[in-house]
């Protein structure tokens, strides 16, 4: 049955509800065409939404529900927004719903300029402070010997093209190094509660496995191989460092990484792209 013969039968009252809705829509349709950014606080929303939601454009009247934001979205745009001097809420953003309304709601972050913000204070060697209730909940499940490699973390990538593996090296060593919270281990003896403790001299580990001599399904079983031994392998919660890499050399410009941590030193939001 063609449409115009659907339409034909329904009855009066519901061909006159059907054509409102039709007039409706194209009316919001048409007010809602894009339309460019014209300050600079919309402008930098309209490319962080742009970058987050995954989308070709962002006009300053686009809807953002219909764009494909959730929440979850939200509070990665609402963190990148502060960063660039946007101050504004996640219900703004569900309230206003476009760039238009949100970037005239937003005020100015009480943020200095990136460049000038100060590195993390680093506690005294040997610093101490309580578990939380969420890390003694996984501290039990990670020695308690049911769930092996419970809270251990991998994530992995490839990388093509050169690589300079003195600087790829000395990259994440830096990070490490200017991140206190990531020197942290967790100790505990007789009776007393767990603490975690901060020991400045723990260095990442930066290992690199070379199997340029595999290829195909041999070089994907060796390495599926070498993650399950990564993840066997643990981490000594109590000597640390409870982070690592390794990079697995597959050729002269191909590299696989596997970035491997605690899930007692890092939740999974601090690993979140910017």
């Amino acid at each position: 049955m063609e449409l115009d013969d659907r339409i034909a039968g329904l009855s009066e009252a519901k061909r006159e509800l059907l054509a409102r809705w039709l007039e409706g829509e194209a009316e919001r349709r048409a007010s809602a065409a894009y339309a460019l950014p014209g300050t600079d606080a919309e402008r930098t929303l309209a490319e962080i939404w742009q970058d987050v939601l995954e989308v070709s454009r962002v006009g300053v009247d686009d809807d953002y529900f219909e764009l494909g934001g959730d929440s979850i979205h939200a509070i990665v745009i609402v963190g990148r927004a502060q960063q660039a001097g946007l101050q504004f809420d996640a219900p703004d953003l569900f309230e206003q719903r476009t760039v238009r309304r949100v970037a005239a709601r937003a005020t100015a972050a009480a943020l200095p300029p990136a460049a000038t913000l100060p590195p993390a204070a680093m506690p005294r060697p040997g610093a101490e402070q309580p578990l939380t209730p969420l890390q003694q909940g996984m501290l039990y499940h990670a020695v308690g010997g049911s769930t092996p490699g419970a809270y251990l973390v991998q994530l992995r990538c490839e990388i093509t093209g050169e690589l300079d593996l003195a600087a790829y090296r000395a990259a994440w060593r830096a990070v490490f190094a200017a991140n206190p919270a990531l020197h942290s281990v967790v100790r505990w003896t007789g009776g007393e509660q767990p603490r975690q403790r901060f020991d400045p001299g723990l260095v990442m580990p930066v290992e690199v496995v070379d199997h340029t001599g595999l290829a195909g399904p041999a070089a994907d079983e060796a390495f599926a191989r070498l993650l399950e031994d990564d993840r066997l392998r643990g981490f000594d919660l109590e000597t640390g460092p409870l982070m690592r890499l390794v990079l697995v050399a597959e050729g002269p410009a191909r590299h696989r990484c596997v970035w491997t941590y605690h899930h007692l030193i890092m939740d999974g939001w601090s690993q979140q792209r910017r």
